[in-house]
């Protein structure tokens, strides 16, 4: 498990450096308007990190094998990521009300490609575990 964690944390940790990093270069090209500046990014961007590696380890660290426990934590965490990311943003937005266009698509932006990362990674990591049970 530690080894699977480390792992994950490390590919994670690249793969938002140079995914989100684009995302804001793209955006802050395009329509610097919709971006948060460069510090509330990154401090966004380590508060996902740190929501989706909690999340991870969860959903993998309790599943043993068990199909309908993978689908219960799968499901329970993402329920919750988005309950708490939606909570975050709504908070954001009514303390910072002036740049809430720009929370909203840094915000989106991130969820987008963290969900889509978590969700290929999680197939990658249990076709492994399927394959190495059969």
């Amino acid at each position: 498990m530690g080894s699977s964690l480390t792992g994950f944390t490390i590919t994670f940790a690249a793969y938002s450096t140079i995914v989100l990093g684009g995302a804001y270069n793209i955006v802050w090209e395009l329509a610097p308007k919709f971006i948060l500046d460069l510090q509330s990014y990154v401090i966004t961007a380590l508060f996902y990190f740190l929501v989706v590696l909690f999340a991870h380890r969860t959903i993998t660290g309790s599943v043993d094998g068990n199909p309908q426990k993978f689908v219960r934590n799968f499901m329970a965490a993402t329920a919750l990521k988005l309950f708490l990311y939606f909570g975050v943003l709504i908070i954001w937005v009514l303390v910072d009300s002036e740049n809430a266009a720009a929370i909203i698509v840094s915000i989106v932006i991130m969820y987008f490609f963290n969900t889509i990362f978590d969700t290929f990674y999680l197939l990658k990591h249990f076709k492994k575990s399927t394959k190495k049970a059969v």
